[in-house]
């Protein structure tokens, strides 16, 4: 409370998860009295998903302290559309005004003349953790089956998962590796860090993004993907955020359970790179920006709560 009496804070901003975040910007707002901004990277509670059911106490208790987050909240700021969409029907049964969306944004892209691709096999990547709904066993099923009838490229391939990827639904992958016979091709190098894994994007051909599971929400990783300019295969929900992202920038292959023939996607996917293939949408993917999306923030932060925010950073 100290300082905040003694700085001239323009605003409270918080940003979850972790909602603990949200918790304390309760407690400022209503000890300032300060505009208070809750910005929603997830959110906090969705019918049906695992964060709505985690036992009757502990629901309750994230439900009441959802509700009151949207009630005092001046403004609440989700990262994609579908979040934004959730907390804006949350928000107007209790009378307030709609969320906004800014998404994550895309840190850099490479230069707009890309080099070509170095021969030899098509190096495929995917970089992250395994957990929750990200499966890799449709995309190593499909890799297995294209083997077995001989229609995997010439070149060859090689599949390189960097991340904590050994456990999926309790089952180790390097066993399944090991029982669909793709130890030549498939490789599990564990953790690494961001920028050896942002150095392995760049050096692939192909780059997968498992998202399964994940309706309203879109990884950072895809942000990543896009930044990198490379074809993505993506396993994602058919009507999902990440889906309709990737249908937006155009040109990227997609697989879902609504699929009917994912050896094709997987294949068709495969030999892109030698194909010559190059964004489609490049006027999107500068849309998509970092630096588009945080001045939007910065502009509609101004317009909504006055002049008094510009020319310095709001402050949390």
């Amino acid at each position: 409370m100290d300082v905040a009496t003694e700085n001239q804070f323009d605003l409270i901003l918080t940003s979850a998860p972790p909602f603990s975040t949200h918790v304390c910007g309760i407690a400022t707002r209503i000890l300032t009295g300060l505009p208070w901004v809750a910005e929603f990277r997830d959110p906090w509670i969705v019918d049906g998903d695992a964060t709505a059911v985690v036992n009757p106490i502990a629901s309750a208790i994230n439900r009441s302290l959802e509700k009151w987050c949207l009630q005092l909240s001046d403004q609440v700021v989700a990262v994609t559309a579908r979040t934004s969409e959730l907390l804006s029907t949350k928000r107007s049964v209790l009378g307030k005004s709609d969320a906004w969306c800014f998404l994550n944004g895309i840190d850099s892209r490479p230069s707009a003349v890309l080099g070509q691709r170095v021969a030899g096999p098509i190096r495929v990547i995917h970089a992250g953790n395994l957990y929750g709904g990200r499966d890799p066993r449709p995309f190593l099923y499909s890799i297995a089956s294209l083997r077995r009838k001989g229609m995997l490229p010439n070149e060859g391939v090689v599949i390189d998962f960097v991340g904590e990827v050994d456990g999926i639904d309790g089952k180790s992958l390097r066993d399944l590796v090991r029982e669909l016979q793709l130890e030549t091709l498939v490789h599990l190098h564990g953790r690494a860090s961001h920028e050896v894994s942002l150095r392995l994007q760049a050096q692939a051909d192909v780059l997968l993004l498992l998202a399964q599971r994940q309706p309203i929400q879109v990884p950072n990783k895809l942000y990543e993907y896009l930044g990198a300019e490379k074809p993505i295969l993506a396993f994602v929900d058919a009507d999902g955020e990440s889906a309709d992202m990737l249908r937006s920038a155009e040109g990227h292959f997609i697989v879902s359970d609504a699929s009917d023939d994912t050896d094709t996607v997987v294949q068709l996917a495969l030999a892109s790179p030698l194909r010559g293939w190059r964004p489609r949408n490049p006027e999107r993917l500068a849309e998509w920006s970092t630096e588009v999306q945080f001045q939007r923030y910065v502009d509609a932060l101004v317009d909504r709560f006055g002049d008094a925010t510009r020319g310095r950073p709001a402050r949390a």
